[in-house]
């Protein structure tokens, strides 16, 4: 029942390259009782998680697991009250992570979720809405909504990008 004990091991695990054993030891953590009083440590198994579960393919289960720390990351305020974290740094994350889940969604072929969780990263962080756009425009594309597509190609390009992609 101890969440940290199981992080340790998953940790050591994934060093030995044990990626099923390391997954199998998050997923034992997670389900600590304990971890319900320490959002701070919830966020880090989960993120961990998550990246264990795109190591291993099973992108569905990493944006679900990224998802699990997201929703932590969208309130600040439980994990301020756990210890000196700073708010913008938090609320960076979230907006990371929602962004890492949108790309994971896109992976596992759930557009719908991806354009959400992408939206949403927009959202929370304005300064990276302009590039998500060109990430939204390739979304809709591979699901076939070729006009919605071309609408996010265009708020790409009022930011004038330097690049030639879009």
């Amino acid at each position: 029942g101890d969440f940290s004990t199981w992080y340790v091991q998953a940790k050591l695990l994934k060093a030995m390259v044990r990626y099923p054993d390391a997954i199998t030891a998050l997923e034992q953590g997670v389900k600590s009782a304990a971890l319900k009083d320490h959002p701070e440590a919830a966020q880090a198994l989960y993120l961990e998680l998550g990246g264990l579960y795109e190591t291993t393919d099973k992108f569905g289960l990493a944006a679900d697991a990224l998802n699990q720390a997201a929703a932590i990351l969208d309130h600040p305020d439980q994990i301020m009250a756990k210890g000196p974290f700073p708010r913008e740094i938090i609320l960076a994350r979230a907006s990371e992570t929602h962004e890492k889940i949108g790309q994971l969604y896109r992976k596992a072929k759930r557009y719908d979720d991806a354009i959400a969780s992408l939206q949403k990263a927009q959202k929370d962080a304005p300064e990276r809405a302009g590039r998500l756009n060109f990430v939204l425009a390739q979304v809709c594309e591979q699901q076939g909504n070729l006009k919605q597509a071309l609408t996010y190609v265009d708020a790409y390009l009022q930011t004038r990008p330097l690049s030639t992609d879009p």
